[in-house]
């Protein structure tokens, strides 16, 4: 769940979305966004046969396997979702949070 979801449903205070939005921001100036859309899609496809994962869990993983171009020795994946994790594991990721 997003930042925003967690300040909207009142179980995270305003000044802690404040300074967490900022190192987000600070965070995203070093990240990689994919563009991908069709070749994102098709790999979210094969995976939702393979993986019990959500469609956005999917959509993740999908994104990270179109920016390592499926090469994914040496390459980490963050993530606290033990399903998710799981998954980028059998994928080939090293897998960094849970």
């Amino acid at each position: 769940m997003g930042l925003l979801h967690f300040l909207l449903d009142g179980s995270f205070p305003q000044k802690n979305f404040a300074e967490s939005r900022a190192k987000l921001d600070r965070l995203s100036a070093d990240w990689t966004e994919t563009v991908d859309y069709e070749g994102t899609s098709r790999r979210a496809e094969r995976l939702l046969l393979l993986h019990p994962l959500s469609a956005a869990d999917v959509l993740q993983l999908a994104a990270a396997l179109v920016a390592v171009e499926e090469r994914t020795r040496g390459f980490g994946f963050v993530t606290l979702d033990e399903r998710l994790a799981a998954a980028a594991e059998k994928e080939g990721f090293s897998v960094v949070g849970a």
